[in-house]
């Protein structure tokens, strides 16, 4: 390993910086110092000796080629890879053509804070998504760097995630007055907006049109506490109105054109009671059409986009002032009640498509916990009562005198 001093046409004194790998080919690289010259070889010749050396053309990986390599070198299902591609091209902004190895935590959190509140790479009038979105965007990456760590792309990991905290909270989950608002005002529409246009140069003030498919889909999460992927996905072969069950089979995946593909886990195959409120909805949805078509459409042919349902809904939660309702509250809504109900939990995890009761458990904790009252109600019923009344039925049994 050397350095050299070379003087370019211009008489621009450069200086170049010369190793080995351990193969034996040479490589090059040229500073505008001495110093950062001998630094980068000294650097090589540590990496040579504690065997963390990289090609020069590893060394050049960007996040975004990282990010790639991470994805190509493990199998996938449709579902993950539409995941994936959709923080590799829309999230990792600035981000993606940064050397790979030169990232800090400190970069991460900047990047991190601009996903949450404010992607410039988006528009300037970006509002960014939500906390738990971010969260999952930034497992993501850190998967792609704990990756690259382990085949020695990169030195370490500078992504730092908060622990996943899969509960949800009870002030979480909206209240049925909230809901049907929502509902409403999907279906008659009216909801006043603010959209930004680009070309335009101007944000612009819109009003929300009827939407009477989507509140219908609203309605039947809430009665099936189905993913809304799910729900566009459904299929009329699907509901069986004499077995009173809905098959959950498939669900819509993001690419265009939209198609079925399969559903978040082996556990999400399942059958759902139909509710006898929503016999008639499926009804209209289902009779004299054909099995392959879609059950919820805007045009009777194409199935209504899960973006484009959220995006109604959130203008309208939005303009009503009932923002915790989207629909995945409702599928909250849908499990806590079951459970408050005094349904047992596994039959809950069943029909919510989880992977086990435990899971179910570590979800709706705090909903569970919350009905400590019912509890405490039948305990004084059943045994209390006895006691209170002078009962010698029951007794302490401990150690005798």
């Amino acid at each position: 390993m050397a350095v050299q001093k070379r003087v370019t046409k211009n008489g621009t004194t450069r200086w170049v910086a010369r190793w080995r790998d351990p193969s034996g080919k040479e490589h090059s690289k040229s500073f505008g110092t001495r110093r950062e010259a001998k630094a980068h070889v000294a650097e090589r010749e540590r990496d040579r000796r504690r065997g963390a050396y990289l090609p020069h053309e590893a060394e050049k990986i960007t996040v975004r080629e990282l990010f790639q390599a991470w994805m190509d070198h493990r199998p996938l299902r449709q579902t993950s890879v539409e995941q994936y591609e959709f923080t590799r091209d829309r999230q990792l902004g600035w981000l993606a053509d940064w050397p790979a190895r030169e990232v800090t935590p400190s970069d991460i959190t900047r990047w991190a804070a601009q996903l949450e509140h404010g992607r410039e790479w988006i528009s300037r009038t970006d509002t960014g998504l939500a906390p738990g979105t971010v969260q999952g965007i930034l497992r993501h990456v850190r998967s792609a760097y704990k990756w690259g760590v382990e085949q020695e792309i990169v030195p370490k990991n500078p992504v730092i995630t908060l622990p996943r905290t899969d509960a949800i909270e009870p002030d979480d989950i909206p209240t049925l007055d909230e809901i049907q608002t929502v509902i409403k005002c999907v279906r008659k529409g009216g909801a006043v907006y603010t959209k930004n246009h680009p070309s335009k140069g101007k944000v612009l003030q819109h009003t929300a049109g009827p939407s009477p498919e989507v509140a219908d889909m609203l309605t039947f999460a809430l009665f099936t506490g189905m993913r809304v992927s799910e729900i566009s996905g459904l299929v009329v072969r699907e509901v069986d109105l004499d077995e009173g069950i809905i098959k959950v089979r498939k669900q819509l995946g993001k690419t265009r054109p939209p198609r079925r593909v399969e559903l978040k886990t082996t556990a999400s195959r399942r059958d759902i009671p139909i509710a006898d409120e929503i016999r008639p909805l499926l009804k209209a949805h289902v009779e004299g059409r054909r099995g392959d078509d879609y059950v919820f459409t805007l045009d009777g042919v194409k199935p209504v986009r899960v973006k484009g349902a959220g995006d109604r809904v959130f203008i309208a939660a939005t303009y009503t002032g009932a923002q915790r309702v989207h629909f995945h509250a409702l599928r909250h809504y849908f499990g806590s009640a079951l459970l408050t109900a005094g349904v047992p939990i596994q039959d809950v995890a069943e029909v919510l498509g989880h992977s086990s009761p435990a899971f179910t458990l570590k979800v709706y904790t705090h909903v569970i916990a919350g009905s400590r009252d019912r509890i405490v109600s039948a305990i004084t019923e059943s045994i209390g009562c006895g006691i209170g009344a002078g009962s010698h039925g029951l007794r302490v049994v401990g150690d005798s005198a």
